[in-house]
């Protein structure tokens, strides 16, 4: 019989209670299907640092040992959201094998990107040339402090540090691509200022701190983007 949340009332303290509960059958289809090779499970985004809202997304990544193919096609039938309802807007769900992680270099390999949920278009691959190569370094550079394990090891214990060179390209890439894609975006501005303040501090955070340490020093958004956006990128595919 497959799990099903009951949708409760959304808190501002804390993740509400389908929302754990989620969460931890999650947890536990990604161990049905790597057991004991399973390095980690991390919550990362909104709600690992208490941001998570009514029309937030739970962003979850995962490292295990040597995944095959046959195990990730099994993983994507037990966790797609036909199969596990998701309570929150959607999942973004991401799988790496550890090896990949350990001395981490751009374009990540990972093995497999899934996406979906009750406001989510439902979308699953395998090829890491899919997609944009910056979303997965910033995922992981940003959350490396902030992360909350579900299961396993931490994952400041198991990622290692990008250069600030792969870094900064990943800023660069990602405002440009939302000045692309969505130029009135509200978060293209907040991404920005969380760049910036990596570039300048060395310090991530999440967007709203960025945007206020960017206030603190008497700057816009606007300046931020001009500042940002003239930084180099990344050849698509390739290493730095």
């Amino acid at each position: 019989m497959l799990w099903r949340p009951t949708m409760t009332e959304w808190t501002a303290e804390g993740l509400p209670t389908d929302v754990r509960g989620y969460l931890r059958e999650l947890t536990e289809r990604i161990l049905a299907v790597f057991g004991d090779r399973t390095v980690g499970v991390w919550l990362i985004g909104s709600a690992a640092y208490g941001g998570f809202a009514e029309g937030s997304d739970l962003d979850v990544q995962a490292a295990v040992a040597d995944p095959t193919d046959s195990e990730v096609a099994t993983l994507v039938e037990m966790i797609n959201h036909e199969a596990l309802v998701c309570p929150a807007a959607g999942l973004e769900f991401v799988l790496y094998d550890q090896a990949v992680l350990i001395d981490p270099v751009a374009p990540l390999r990972w093995s497999l990107n899934l996406n979906g949920g009750p406001q989510r278009s439902p979308s699953v691959s395998t090829d890491f040339t899919t997609e944009a190569w910056f979303w997965f370094v910033l995922d992981l550079a940003v959350v490396r402090d902030l992360s909350v394990a579900l299961h396993g090891r931490d994952l400041v214990d198991v990622v290692g540090m990008f250069s600030r060179d792969v870094q900064i390209a990943a800023i660069a890439d990602s405002v440009r691509w939302h000045a692309a894609h969505v130029p009135d975006g509200p978060s293209r501005g907040a991404n920005a200022a969380r760049g910036l303040r990596f570039i300048e501090t060395g310090t991530w955070g999440s967007k709203p701190e960025g945007l206020a340490w960017l206030a603190s020093t008497g700057r816009t958004p606007e300046q931020a983007l001009d500042l940002v956006e003239a930084l180099p990128g990344l050849s698509p595919h390739s290493n730095p």
